[in-house]
């Protein structure tokens, strides 16, 4: 088992790292909520499974496997309902007074699944997982022992995690600043309190925008009619193009919008996120 990150040193968050934290704290809580707002949802629609079964009982007797299913959907929305409900309600994540300079072997994992239903990566300091600023990747140290040093402020959360559910498990903290990657404080001070927040929402809603796009585009082609008169082959053969242009579309839409905003600003040119992230 990898052991602690070594506390090289502590020191007290700048302004602008503390607003950084701060901000990623809200939105977790903001996280957190959503879940007891999922969690009652889904016990409400188990409510209405309930009473449409009591208000129309012939619907039982339908189909044998009716009861079957109506048994499964009962369990699974009490119990998921609580589960997830149980992740907002009563918990709170608190935020550490210090930064850490933490220093050890730097690791990442890739996990499918969760709660989430997704894959991400987990970056890890030691034992220490690592919460990286939005749609942000870090990359491995070049030296051979793979050691790598991070300004970081600790992350709790009270009571425990849930096993089944939380995304990340172990011991959290906040990265702020690691050579040649995280530069929060340089990042605020160049680009605003709200660049990352703002640079988060503008790619969700290009993605729900591209999505919607590629529905719509599904619906136009895969008519009822369409359907019903053409071969399955003809069918998958148009809903595997229309992927393809959707994908493709998405990217040519994504470099262009690059190309736009670094043609209304020239001093953007050819600056990423990434490099925004480092300080640049």
């Amino acid at each position: 088992m990898t052991s602690a990150p070594h506390t090289v040193t502590t020191r007290t968050m700048t302004p602008n790292e503390r607003f950084y934290a701060e901000q990623m704290l809200t939105l977790r809580r903001w996280r957190m909520r959503s879940y007891a707002l999922m969690g009652a949802l889904l016990l409400l629609m188990t409510a209405a499974v309930i009473w449409l079964g009591w208000q129309h009982p012939y619907l039982l007797t339908s189909s044998t496997l009716v009861p079957f299913l109506l048994i499964m959907v009962l369990v699974l929305g009490i119990f998921g309902g609580i589960r997830i409900a149980k992740m907002g309600v009563g918990r709170k994540v608190v935020l550490g007074e210090k930064v850490h300079v933490l220093q050890g072997p730097f690791s990442v994992v890739t996990r499918n699944g969760g709660g989430q239903n997704a894959s991400w990566r987990e970056y890890f300091v030691g034992n220490v997982s690592l919460r990286t600023p939005l749609l942000t990747d870090l990359v491995a140290p070049k030296s051979t022992d793979q050691e790598i040093e991070v300004a970081a402020v600790y992350l709790e959360t009270y009571p425990k995690k849930d096993k089944l559910f939380d995304k990340y498990q172990g011991t959290e903290a906040l990265a702020l600043y690691i050579e040649d990657q995280i530069d929060i404080d340089t990042l605020i001070e160049k680009r605003g309190r709200y660049y990352l927040v703002a640079h988060f929402i503008k790619t969700l809603l290009f993605m729900i925008f591209v999505l919607l796009a590629g529905a719509g585009l599904l619906v136009t082609t895969l008519s009822a009619e369409f359907i019903t008169s053409m071969s399955s082959v003809a069918v998958l053969a148009v809903f595997i193009g229309d992927l393809i242009v959707t994908v493709v579309g998405g990217y040519l839409l994504m470099k262009l919008s690059r190309k736009v905003r670094q043609w209304l600003n020239p001093k953007e040119r050819g600056i990423t996120h990434a490099q925004r992230v480092r300080g640049l």
